[in-house]
């Protein structure tokens, strides 16, 4: 999946919520009313954006709290980095550490270590090798927001 489709996926949950709104607007947009679709997609991109926007809040506070459990890094350690880096890959590994942080396999292992420690991180993998890191506190709330997406607005989009 291409970033443009992570970008749209929020705006096509909205849409799909209420398809007989949306079926109308194509309907409407083939008629040569496109007011009438081009309405629709503004208040699903509305609608979208002020979910995000929400997530983006609730995303913040738990760094804030990661950074409090964490002994408060310093602004550029690689444990700073993987909280910063963690919303966007809640499941990680040490290879995909390196790649994101452009640090050592040493300062990746070690950044784990310390927000493992703190909770933060919960290991996925029992073996030595390959193992894998999630930060589960954020499925809730992203689920959470998919949901809420994917339901009819209360308004109605039609």
């Amino acid at each position: 999946m291409s970033s443009k489709d992570l970008a749209n996926e929020p705006v096509s949950l909205v849409l799909a919520a209420d398809a007989r709104a949306y079926a109308s607007g194509l309907t409407a947009n083939r008629e040569g009313r496109s007011g009438e679709r081009i309405d629709l997609l503004a208040r699903a991109i509305e609608r979208a954006g002020e979910k995000a926007t929400d997530l983006a809040a609730r995303l913040a506070e738990f760094q804030a709290a990661w950074r409090e459990r964490s002994g408060k890094p310093r602004r550029h350690s690689s444990v700073e980095a993987l909280i910063v880096a963690l919303p966007s890959h809640p499941i990680i590994k040490v290879a995909t550490g390196q790649k994101l942080l452009g640090r050592s396999k040493q300062a990746v292992n070690e950044a784990i270590a310390v927000l493992a420690e703190s909770g933060v991180l919960r290991s996925l993998t029992l073996a030595r090798r390959n193992r894998a890191w999630e930060a589960r506190e954020l499925f809730d709330p992203v689920d959470e927001v998919e949901r809420e997406l994917a339901t009819p607005d209360d308004e109605g989009a039609s």
